[in-house]
Formats: structure tokens, sequence, C-alpha cells
């Protein structure tokens, strides 16, 4: 795969996000979100320096707000080691049917990332990820999906605060 255009930084923000191969859902049901949110924590925990300042998972894409307070390397550490543990999983669940539903590979590629340059496109990239399950019509109020850090009902933040 093509080098990444953007290099991490420490103490930038980024964008991150990534869909499934062909906008498939690959979050199908409770126990699948619950899973990925299981993954981020424990590789949270193998990469301290990371924080996630604000997420959504929607049933076919995630959206994060990330930072780290090490070199930046370790976000793409982080999402790699991400995406193949849940890519794993989901293969070995629904092996039956993986490959006439989504293809080889799970995720459209590496994921994608934005630099978020300063505190305007923060605050709108935190309303952004907070209201994506509203937009992709999930549910109508916010409070409904539990799936975001809107609630904090899971809470994904790592250990440097």
């Amino acid at each position: 795969m093509p080098r990444r255009k953007i290099i991490f930084k420490r103490d930038y923000f980024y964008h991150i996000y990534n869909r499934a191969l062909n906008k498939e859902i690959i979050f199908l049901n409770n126990r699948d979100f619950i899973k990925f949110i299981f993954l981020i924590k424990i590789y949270l925990k193998k990469n301290k320096w990371i924080k996630i300042y604000a997420y959504a998972i929607i049933p076919n894409h995630f959206h994060f707000l990330i930072s780290s307070k090490k070199s930046g390397k370790e976000i793409s550490k982080f999402m790699g080691q991400l995406q193949r543990a849940y890519s794993m999983y989901f293969k070995l669940k629904y092996k039956e049917n993986f490959k006439a539903k989504t293809g080889v590979t799970l995720f459209q590629g590496r994921f994608k990332s934005k630099l978020v340059k300063d505190e305007k496109y923060i605050n709108k990239l935190v309303e952004y990820i907070k209201f994506n399950p509203i937009k992709h019509k999930l549910v109508e109020k916010i409070e409904d999906y539990i799936y975001t850090s809107n609630l904090d009902k899971f809470k994904i933040i790592s250990k440097y605060e």
C-alpha cells in the first residue's frame, strides 16, 4: 500500500476514520459493537500514549478524534492493531458468509486521517462525530445511540488525562 501522506506527530489532533469494504455492515449486533470497544480498550492499554477524545461507531464505519503524547507513530500502530484484531474476530465469527458478503478484506484499506489544525475545527469535528448516528438515520435523538462518546457509556479514553 502507498505511504500515508500525513506523518503523525506528538500532541496533534487527528480525525481517524474508516469504513467497511463496499460499505457493508460490519457491526451486525450489540456483541460486535461491544467487541470493537473491548478491542479499543485493550490496544489503548498497550499504547498508553494514545488518547481518544471523541468517537462514533456506526454499523459500517467508525470515527475517532485522537492524539498521542509520544511521537505520533503509535497512532498507526494502534489503528493497525485494532483493525487487524476486529477483522480476525469478524472473519472467524461470520466465516461461512464472509467472502460472499464483503470480499477478501473487511475494511476499505488503511484508515483515513486528517490533521485537526485549530480549535474551531476540533469543535466542529466533535459535533460531527457526536451526531454521526443521526446523520445516518440510526436514531432521532442522540441520547438513544450508545456507541458514541456523547453519552460516555463506554468512555474510551487512555490513561494520560
